[in-house]
C-alpha cells in the first residue's frame, strides 16, 4: 500500500499553500480535490480585494508549484476514511472524465461544437455545455464530460466531440477509478458554498433576469468570462445605467445564516469599483446592514470606493421585484439619513452569504456546533485542530474567512504538522 504523510481534501487556495508548504518540507503530499481544476472559488472572482491583484495570478503561482511536487487527484472524493494504528487508511474514488487528458492538446474545440447548453451551479448568466472547462481563472485547461447531461450517455447517437477531436483524446469507456493509500495526518480545506439566493423568495433571483450574484458579476467582469468584460443586463445585454447592490443576502439571519460571512461589505464595495471602472456614468448604490471592513488597506478601500461616487444606504430592501422586463425596484429606509428611497434599477448585484461544506466529507465525522461549523479543541488558541486527532480543518470550511486568514491558517496547520511529526508536541 502506498503511503503518504499527509492527505489534503480541497484544491482551493488554503488546500493548495498547506500542500506546498509541506512539500517544501519534505512531507509526502495526496491532495484530492473534486472538480477537475484547482483554485476553488477563489479562481473564479476576476480581481482580489482591497488591492485589485488578478485572481489568475495568485492561483498560477500556487497552482505551479502545485503541479509540480504534490500528487493530484482531481475530479475526485474521499470515498473512506479508517483508522489504524498511527494511521488512515484511505480510499479515494476518481470519477471517470471521459476525456484523455495525456491526449488532449487543450484546443477545446469539443466544446464549440457541443449541442448541450445548460447553467453552471445553478447560474443563469453562465451555460456551459456539456463538455467542459469550469468558468473563470482555473487551472487544467483541460475538459471533462458531464455524463449526467450528455446526450451519449442518454442514449442518443451525438458523439459530435469525438468526431471532431484531433487526437482522439475523447473516451466514452472510462470507469471510475479507486486508490487506497495510508497517511499520518489529514487537513480539510473543502471551502464553502454560496448561500441559494432562491431561498430568499422575496429577492426575486428566480424570476426576474436581471438579479444575479456577486459572483456572476465577477465572471461578466473577467475578459475570459462570458460576455468578454463587458458588464451588461442579461435581459438584453446592454449596459445598465443604474445597479443596486445588496449586501447581507441570507447572513445575519434568523431565518437562514445566522453568522456574518465577513466578506461581502468588501466584495460590495470591489463590486462598486467594478462597474464604475467599465460603466463611469452608471449610477451605483449599496445597502448594506453595517459596513465591516477590517483590515489592513481595507478601510482605504472603502473610501476610494465611496469617492468614485457610491451611493451607501444603511438599509436592507424587504423585497426586491421586477418593475419590466427590464428594471427593478425596491424601496429601503436609510437609517443614516432617516430618508425612504424607492429605486428603480437596470440591475441588481446579491451579495449572498456563505456556509461551510464540510458535510461533503462524508467519510470523516468532523463534530460540528450549532452553525454547522467545525468544533475545535480549543476555540481559541488552536481553531484549526478538530477534536479527532491529527485531523485539522482550516480556511472556509473552518469559519467564514477572507483569502488572506485562509492562507494564514493553511500556514498553521503546516506548523502544527511538522512540530507534530517531529515530535515537539503532542
Amino acid at each position: 500500500m502506498d503511503e503518504y504523510d499527509v492527505l489534503v481534501i480541497g484544491g482551493g487556495v488554503a488546500g493548495l499553500q498547506a500542500s506546498i508548504d509541506l512539500t517544501n518540507a519534505g512531507f509526502k503530499v495526496y491532495l484530492v480535490e473534486k472538480m477537475h481544476a484547482l483554485g476553488g472559488h477563489t479562481a473564479q472572482l476576476y480581481k482580489i480585494a482591497p488591492q485589485l491583484i488578478d485572481s489568475s495570478k495568485v492561483i498560477e503561482d500556487l497552482s505551479s508549484k502545485a503541479f509540480r511536487n504534490v500528487k493530484l487527484a482531481l475530479y475526485s472524493n474521499v470515498g473512506s476514511v479508517e483508522k489504524s494504528g498511527d494511521y488512515f487508511i484511505v480510499e479515494v474514488e476518481e470519477e471517470p472524465k471521459y476525456v484523455s487528458w495525456s491526449k488532449c492538446n487543450g484546443c477545446l474545440k469539443c466544446i464549440e461544437k457541443c449541442p448541450i447548453k445548460t447553467s453552471y451551479n445553478s447560474m443563469k448568466i453562465v451555460n456551459i455545455p456539456a463538455i467542459y472547462t469550469i468558468p473563470g481563472n482555473s487551472l487544467s485547461g483541460k475538459p471533462v464530460i458531464d455524463g449526467k447531461r450528455c446526450l451519449y450517455f442518454k442514449g442518443e447517437s451525438c458523439r459530435i466531440c469525438r468526431e471532431i477531436c484531433p487526437v482522439n483524446a475523447i473516451d466514452f469507456s472510462q470507469k471510475p477509478l479507486t486508490s487506497t493509500f495510508k497517511c499520518r495526518f489529514i487537513i480539510i480545506a473543502t471551502g464553502f458554498n454560496m448561500y441559494n439566493p432562491s431561498k430568499i423568495g422575496e429577492y426575486s433571483y428566480d424570476k426576474h433576469p436581471n438579479i444575479i450574484t456577486g459572483l456572476e458579476l465577477e465572471l461578466i467582469s473577467n475578459p475570459l468570462g462570458p460576455t468578454k468584460g463587458s458588464i451588461v443586463k442579461p435581459s438584453s445585454s446592454k449596459p445598465p445605467k443604474s445597479v443596486a447592490i445588496v449586501s447581507c443576502v441570507g447572513s445575519r439571519s434568523e431565518k437562514h445564516l445566522k453568522h456574518c460571512c465577513r466578506i461581502g461589505c468588501t466584495t460590495s464595495l470591489k463590486h462598486a469599483y467594478y462597474i464604475l471602472d467599465k460603466l463611469p456614468e452608471a449610477e451605483v448604490y449599496i445597502l448594506y446592514n453595517d459596513m465591516r471592513v477590517p483590515g489592513r488597506s481595507y478601510e482605504e478601500f472603502y473610501r476610494f470606493a465611496r469617492d468614485k461616487g457610491v451611493t451607501l444606504i444603511r438599509g436592507i430592501p424587504s423585497e426586491i421585484r421586477g418593475a419590466s422586463d427590464e428594471e427593478v425596484s425596491m424601496k429601503i429606509y436609510d437609517e443614516a439619513s432617516s430618508k425612504l428611497y424607492r429605486l428603480n434599477v437596470d440591475l441588481v448585484i446579491l451579495e449572498v452569504g456563505m456556509e461551510t461544506n464540510i458535510n461533503e466529507v462524508k467519510a470523516i465525522n468532523i463534530p460540528v456546533g450549532e452553525d454547522k461549523y467545525p468544533e475545535s479543541i480549543k476555540p481559541i488558541l488552536n481553531t484549526i485542530e478538530t477534536p479527532i486527532p491529527n485531523i485539522f480543518v482550516i480556511g472556509c470550511a473552518q469559519a467564514p474567512l477572507n483569502i488572506v486568514e485562509s492562507i494564514t491558517q493553511a500556514q498553521a496547520a503546516t506548523s502544527k504538522i511538522i512540530a507534530k511529526y517531529r515530535g515537539c508536541i503532542d
